[in-house]
């Protein structure tokens, strides 16, 4: 478009704001000027194929007024939605299309309606049509991130497939409450301080704390619905094991059979079962005495003397008995026992099974001289143990790192005893498998770990990241990796290794991980629990679906009023209270906080 004069402007303006402008002419101004296409948008006679046209403008309030116009054509309005929520929710046309289609969210793009439900005045029919309709794990944690999402369409987010959606609806302040600082809250924030680079069993802890489950214990059926795992804590009290231990149920008997907190006294009941899997997990317990271990060698049933031939607490005696067993498997776990003595290690050694030399072959405690016969042994998988052996000599190492065989290097590899030389020369293995472990042996030296930290492998790459002898220099390069899983290790160690890095980590840090990705990133969290996180990177991180995210943005000092104020009715029953607490410590504002409550 040519700029035009501020005197063809003064003139051309009303014209392309005129309802009776003719459509040829409003085409002719919005290719004019792009003051002048603005105008024309917003014109309620413009003609759709024109609005379509504009819809497509480089220019965001161009686009802003076409998605506002009600002579938009409808598939360009719906689109338009996923930039400018709130001119599509306004626009009247809107309402229109949900009288006319009952089921108009199963219509509009997933990016619209992933906007769209992040409104607070979003219908409650679209909430409704969009929780039991849409399968997107977006728009449902958005759903469930809405202080006005009905407590019906909660209830479904409840029991969602999704466990962060789950978890998200379980937590809203509708179902589980308001919560205010407490004992709790800052066992959350320690949990969270401390999380590396699994949200999952870390997330699982956090709802345990906060009693999200308790409800699940609150009836006697489910209680016995619950009592395997019961049997099978090691918290149960003595005398609810020594009831269970009578139980008719099977697995119940089980798992009180494998309880390291068993009494003697019943681990003798439980070694005369009639179940063979009960008789076979007291062999393994390591609360076994001798004398019954003596007993239960005896046993008919291979799986039981097998698990006592693996039971660290078996006397050698018994392990020279075991070592005879007709079963291979039971031999076999004699050969992997750590309490077995050399002299029988070097008869398992001559056993005809292959299966029990292999044991041999892994056996910390088999000696160099075996090691060096076990090398040469007939069968693959025996050598191949004996390359991951942390006994096997370095002498054996280079040998065995020549081999063609795959699975052999990749052990020399890993092997903490192999010599840089070696490794140097398995680095540059055409297998990544055989590259991956010598990114991850603690042995690597420093320059053969800047050269596979460029790999193009992501596993090769999160092996560098982890390696406890990469050094800053390193990490600090791995901080602009694409790869979300290499961040969250790098960060995490990076800002270990040099807590005043954050500058550098923001420098390097990717600029497209924002809170509208889909999935979350725990290296970003690291970020927003640094207590030098600059404000504007907490503030632009404050809307994130990810409640975990929502809440270090809200117990942060840095964080500017604005949107602590915003996070303190967050639906959030953690992140409201995290925000209301730092409003306590930070803020004057006590009235703002009355009038919330």
């Amino acid at each position: 478009m040519e700029p035009l004069s501020p005197e063809s402007l003064s003139l051309e303006e009303p014209e392309a704001a005129n309802p009776n402008t003719p459509s040829i002419r409003l085409g002719e101004l919005a290719s004019a000027s792009t003051g002048l296409a603005q105008l024309v948008a917003k014109n309620p006679c413009a003609p759709s194929s024109l609005l379509a046209e504009l819809s497509e403008s480089k220019d965001a309030i161009t686009r802003q007024n076409v998605a506002a116009n009600p002579n938009t054509p409808t598939e360009v309005l719906l689109k338009l939605g996923a930039e400018f929520p709130e001119e599509l929710l306004n626009n009247p046309v809107f309402s229109l299309l949900l009288l006319e289609k009952p089921n108009l969210a199963e219509s509009i793009p997933r990016a619209t309606l992933a906007s769209l439900v992040k409104l607070e005045t979003v219908p409650v029919s679209v909430v409704n049509q969009a929780v039991k309709k849409v399968s997107n794990q977006e728009i449902l944690l958005a759903l469930a991130n809405r202080n006005r999402t009905p407590c019906s369409a909660l209830i479904i987010l409840a029991e969602h497939s999704y466990e962060e959606v789950k978890y998200a609806a379980q937590l809203h302040v509708k179902l589980a409450g308001k919560m205010t600082q407490s004992r709790e809250l800052k066992t959350i924030q320690n949990i969270l301080s401390e999380w590396d680079v699994s949200l999952d069993v870390k997330g699982m802890k956090i709802l345990k704390y906060i009693g999200v489950f308790t409800d699940a214990f609150k009836s006697l059926p489910k209680i016995f619905r619950h009592l395997p795992s019961i049997a099978a804590n090691p918290i149960t009290p003595v005398s609810l094991l020594m009831q269970l231990a009578e139980d008719s149920d099977l697995e119940i008997r089980r798992d009180v059979a494998s309880n390291p907190n068993t009494p003697v006294s019943v681990l003798m009941q439980l070694a005369k079962d009639s179940d063979s899997e009960v008789r076979s997990n007291v062999a393994a317990n390591p609360n076994t005495p001798v004398s019954l271990l003596v007993q239960l060698t005896k046993d008919s049933n291979w799986l039981v003397r097998r698990d006592v031939a693996s039971n660290p607490n078996t006397p050698v005696s018994l392990l020279v008995r075991l070592a005879e067993d007709s079963d291979s498997e039971v031999r076999s776990n004699v050969a992997a026992n750590l309490n077995t003595p050399v002299s029988l290690l070097v008869q398992l050694t001559k056993d005809s099974n292959w299966l029990v030399r292999r044991d041999v072959a892994s056996n910390p405690n088999t000696p160099v001289s075996l090691l060096v016969r076990l090398a040469k042994d007939s069968d693959l998988w025996v050598r191949r143990k004996v390359a991951s052996n942390s006994n096997t000599p370095v002498s054996l190492l280079v040998r065995l790192a020549k081999y063609s065989d795959l699975e052999i290097r990749r052990n020399v590899a890993a092997n903490p005893n192999t010599p840089v030389s070696v490794l140097m020369q398995l680095a540059e293995d055409s297998y990544l498998e055989v590259r991956r472990n010598v990114a991850a042996n603690p042995n690597t030296p420093v320059s053969i770990l800047m050269k596979l930290a460029k790999d193009r492998d992501l596993d090769i790459r999160t092996e560098i990241a982890s390696n406890p002898n990469t050094p800053v220099s390193v990490l600090e390069q791995l901080l602009g990796d694409p790869e979300e899983t290499i961040l969250q290790i790098a960060v995490g160690r990076y800002l270990a290794k040099k807590p005043d890095g954050l500058p550098v980590v923001l420098q390097y840090y990717p600029k497209d991980s924002t809170p509208k990705y889909s999935s979350p990133q725990y290296s970003r969290l690291f970020i927003l629990l640094h207590p030098q996180v600059p404000r504007n990177f907490l503030a632009e991180h404050s809307p994130s679906l990810w409640w975990w995210e929502r809440y270090a943005v809200a117990q942060h000092p840095n964080t500017p009023p604005a949107a602590i104020k915003t996070l303190a009715r967050d639906a959030n029953r953690i992140v409201r209270a995290a925000a209301r607490a730092n409003l306590h410590r930070t803020c004057a504002e006590t009235g703002f906080l009355n009038q919330q409550s």
